[in-house]
């Protein structure tokens, strides 16, 4: 019997469907003694009425602060190639795969190399990042996320161009995303390595701005942290909809609200540590994806009491979070866009 976290893993592509389809399964994890990240990513895409002609991606990043030198790579593969597990947890692309708990792979372009073997921790519960669970059913939003393994730990190995690093307990998560587009702009964080390193502690998020009937609607804000153990999930209709919130290329900046506490943060990235993607939607203009893994991370969480608030903790990570910033394709940003 597969878990709630499996089932969550689950292929959701549909090849018969005459939809376009886009659809990713990715870990992150970051280095507690230096400032090293690692990102990869398992995509599905189809256009429209083109689910034979459907090809499947995989990328790595490997992040290094100290040089601001990232080894980003994409290698693409038919679809029609690829094992794609519907009952069980699998996906394997070219000498790539991924599996509960497992993944490795091996990638090249031109004299650029990265291969991983990893295993992840696969205890603790899921996290949906929507506040209902029939917005995962309809078609309504056309993008859907959630993060089957939202505080987890990897070990094994990535070798970078020849050299080897060893991954020992680094902090990181596992997320699965999907839909017919990619959301026209959002801001999407998370952070497991916090200062002190406070036990049993995470934080995830998003700011997004979608299209309805053709128009850009304000932005909808929805966060999560867990600190110490208790959850403070912010799903309140105040909280989930309209909060003050600001995506810049390199920041995004927000504060919402629960049942009586209020979460303020601020995830920042050097522009040196951002890697730009370039992610294909199935119908209409691409996405540019500015990507960090190395951001600053700072939150703070207070209870309130009609106006009255006060401070429960405050939360900073230097280097430990990640921060994604999805743009139109072709903006002016100053980021370098890579794969």
């Amino acid at each position: 019997m597969l878990t709630p976290n499996e089932q969550d893993n689950l292929v959701v592509w549909d090849p018969s469907a005459s939809r376009g389809h886009v659809e990713s399964y990715f870990m992150k994890a970051n280095d507690p003694a230096s400032r090293r990240a690692f990102w990869l990513k398992f995509t599905l895409f189809a256009r429209p009425g083109q689910a034979s002609a459907a090809v499947g991606d995989v990328w790595a990043i490997f992040f290094n602060a100290d040089t601001h030198e990232h080894v980003a790579l994409r290698n693409q593969f038919p679809a029609r190639e690829c094992t794609l597990g519907r009952d069980h947890v699998e996906v394997k692309m070219g000498a790539s795969e991924f599996h509960t708990g497992r993944s490795v792979g091996d990638l090249k372009l031109d004299d650029q190399s990265i291969k991983w073997d990893l295993t992840f921790d696969t205890s603790g519960a899921p996290f949906h990042h929507f506040p209902s669970e029939k917005l995962y059913k309809g078609r309504f939003p056309k993008s859907k996320a959630l993060s089957p393994y939202p505080d987890s730990s990897f070990t094994g190995t990535i070798t970078v161009n020849g050299e080897k690093v060893a991954i020992d307990g680094w902090p990181g998560m596992q997320g699965h995303n999907w839909g017919e587009q990619h959301t026209p702009r959002y801001a999407w964080g998370h952070c497991n390595l916090f200062d002190g390193n406070p036990e049993d502690t995470f934080f995830e998020g998003f700011t997004g701005r979608i299209l309805v009937g053709g128009v850009m609607i304000p932005p909808v804000t929805r966060t999560f942290l867990r600190y110490k153990g208790t959850d403070y999930p912010l799903l309140s209709a105040k909280g989930t909809l309209w909060p003050p919130a600001t995506i810049r290329y390199d920041q995004w900046d927000f504060q919402s609200e629960g049942q009586g506490y209020v979460l303020e943060g601020s995830l920042k990235a050097d522009k040196r540590d951002m890697v730009g993607l370039y992610y294909k939607n199935p119908e209409g203009p691409n996405t540019d994806c500015l990507n960090s893994k190395l951001a600053r991370c700072d939150l703070r969480l207070f209870e309130t009491n009609g106006r009255k608030r006060t401070l429960v903790t405050e939360l900073h990570s230097a280097h430990g979070a990640a921060l994604e910033v999805a743009i139109h394709e072709g903006e002016s940003h100053g980021v370098r866009m890579t794969v």
